[in-house]
């Protein structure tokens, strides 16, 4: 029922009440539930008093070896291998089953391996493997043979051993785990960082129920942000050294008589001395349309998230700082220097060799360049300074008062709101966020993207240097990417169509016999519009009565004849309501 207090007291009454009544059975039944009730607490003293009742009052060698095993492996929570190694041994004392006794085994194998003692903890683990009554365990016997080597310091012989393992037992729990072993071998002592990814990625698929499976879905997590990061750091590194330095147009000179130019060499036995050659100016392709403020902007980023994963994460502390200290060389005006400022500061500080004063300088740092960040009064508060006085601002009030329409449906109101506070208090801090918030809140509206992008242009012309700016310069520079696409494609259509126009032009007509010069001459067609031929034909003539001169001939006019309507427009369309 979740109630931890009451499931104490009552364990404890009855431990009182049986130790009273010398009922050894039900001491151990409550020390049992008292020791995992101080193991969730992380009351490791209490919980191993509590599983050595446990575990000497047991009224079944079952029940004792259940309360060793626990208590066995409550010692190497704590790296006290010697102690584990005693409770091993007293479970196969007790022989109790032979599961029972193999769990005794193999744990001290372990834990002889931790002491050091590589060779004795590898002969018994040949001699498990030797027991056919085993056979159901050669798999975990053969991973922990791997372990043996890893904890030698013989990584090779280790990522061989996993190898054998997830081969030869594949989607087991002793593969899913040997799978765990070789990221931690890749990442933690070859700092192979693909490859313990690869490992992690595989592995977390191998056997989903296993008990390991969700620290290795945890790890590749953190593998493939690890590379997406990298990845796109190498990326935009790249496009800002190629708009930097933008290769200049190549002039190569191609001869004209030579059909073919090999790629690899050029046969001079081919060219004619004395032949013209043509210059011909290729250009080579620009990098794409991208601003380096985009690119600063995703470099920061990257860096940053880079930094956090090293530091949170993977506990590499050396590498957390190399990458916050690139952050703060390459990009000293992100919106993400604060955050490294501070996170360099709490890392120094729990480094003995650094002097306090490094770490009050960073700390002054962020309160004199960025006093508005959340990083400024929390560095004041570590240094013992006063907090800033909170002067009432309006702007806040008006920006406030938008974020409430918007939650009440009011988002028409919410955008005027927003654009009055920007109108009416351009220089403070919340002009730049309400104007954000305007294209943030046509952006909902499919309907209304053209009006976004304006307003996340107005953005960028009225706050370069906000850090909402940054947010909404990648996407303007997709929309422009879009529209150049879209360009050149019209480009491209009216280049065809021209070029198929002027092929109809260039095609001569057919020629006849001329009948009186018997020359030839272009033989007269009929063109496919029958309108056009109507318009050109002259009419037909017929004799005056008066005259007796030829007149064309009059038509009557057919009154069912219509002239095509013109559809009524109003020349002035009105704007669509936003």
């Amino acid at each position: 029922m979740r109630d931890k207090q009451a499931a104490v007291k009552t364990a404890k009454d009855l431990v009182d009440a049986a130790t009273e009544n010398d009922e050894p059975k039900f001491v151990a039944h409550g020390s049992l539930l008292l020791a995992q009730v101080e193991l969730d607490d992380k009351n490791y003293s209490e919980a191993t008093k509590y599983f050595q009742v446990a575990a000497e009052k047991g009224d079944t060698p079952d029940y004792q070896s259940a309360a060793y095993l626990k208590l066995a492996e409550l010692y190497v929570q704590q790296s006290d291998f010697e102690k584990a190694i005693l409770a091993y041994d007293r479970i196969e004392e007790l022989g109790a089953n032979y599961v029972g006794v193999y769990r005794a085994q193999i744990g001290r194998a372990r834990m002889l391996s931790k002491l050091g003692k590589h060779e004795a903890s590898q002969s018994l683990l040949q001699e498990l493997l030797s027991n056919t009554n085993y056979k159901e365990f050669y798999g975990e016997i053969e991973l922990e043979l791997a372990n043996v080597y890893a904890d030698m310091g013989d990584y090779p012989s280790a990522l061989a051993q996993y190898q054998y393992v997830d081969t030869t037992y594949a989607h087991t729990e002793a593969s899913a785990n040997s799978y765990f072993q070789q990221g931690i071998v890749y990442e933690t002592k070859l700092f192979q960082y693909d490859s313990a990814q690869t490992a992690y990625n595989k592995g977390k698929a191998e056997f989903p129920q296993a008990a390991i499976t969700s620290f290795l879905v945890r790890r590749s997590d953190y593998m493939n942000k690890y590379r997406s990061f990298k990845k796109d750091i190498a990326k935009y590194d790249s496009i800002k050294i190629a708009i930097l330095t933008p290769p200049e147009t190549l002039a190569v000179h191609i001869d004209s008589t030579i059909a073919h130019i090999d790629s690899s060499r050029r046969d001079s036995s081919s060219i004619v001395s004395g032949t013209k050659s043509d210059s011909v100016r290729v250009k080579v392709p620009q990098p794409p349309s991208i601003s380096l403020d985009t690119i600063d902007a995703r470099l920061a980023f990257n860096k940053t998230e880079l930094g956090g994963l090293f530091y949170s994460v993977l506990g590499k502390v050396d590498s957390a700082e190399f990458w916050y200290k690139r952050l703060l060389i390459d990009h000293p005006n992100s919106m993400y220097v604060p955050r490294a400022l501070f996170t360099l500061a709490q890392l120094y500080s729990q480094d003995s060799s650094k002097s306090n004063p490094v770490v009050d300088s960073l700390y002054r740092e962020i309160i004199s360049r960025f006093p508005e960040s959340e990083f400024a009064e929390e560095s004041k508060r570590l240094l013992g300074l006063p907090p800033t006085e909170r002067i009432p601002d309006k702007a806040e009030g008006l920006y406030a008062s938008g974020e409430r329409l918007i939650a009440s449906g009011s988002k028409l109101a919410a955008v005027d709101t927003f654009g009055l506070l920007v109108k009416m208090y351009p220089n403070s801090t919340f002009a730049s966020k309400a104007q954000y918030a305007i294209g943030w809140l046509y952006e909902q509206d499919a309907s209304l993207s053209d009006s976004a992008v304006s307003n996340y242009q107005r953005l960028v012309d009225l706050f370069p240097n906000s850090q909402y700016a940054s947010l909404v310069k990648p996407r303007l520079a997709e929309v422009e990417q879009q529209k150049q696409a879209a360009r050149q494609a019209i480009r491209a259509d009216s280049a065809a169509r021209a070029d198929s126009i002027s092929h109809q032009k260039e095609a001569k007509p057919p020629l006849e016999k001329n009948k009186d010069g018997n020359q030839e001459e272009p033989a007269k067609t009929v063109h496919a519009d029958s309108t056009s031929q109507l318009k050109e034909a002259k009419p037909p003539l017929e004799k005056n009565k008066e005259s007796n001169q030829e007149q064309p001939v009059k038509k009557e006019e057919d009154s069912s004849a219509v002239s095509p309507r013109v559809p009524e427009v109003d020349p002035i369309e009105k704007p669509k309501q936003p």
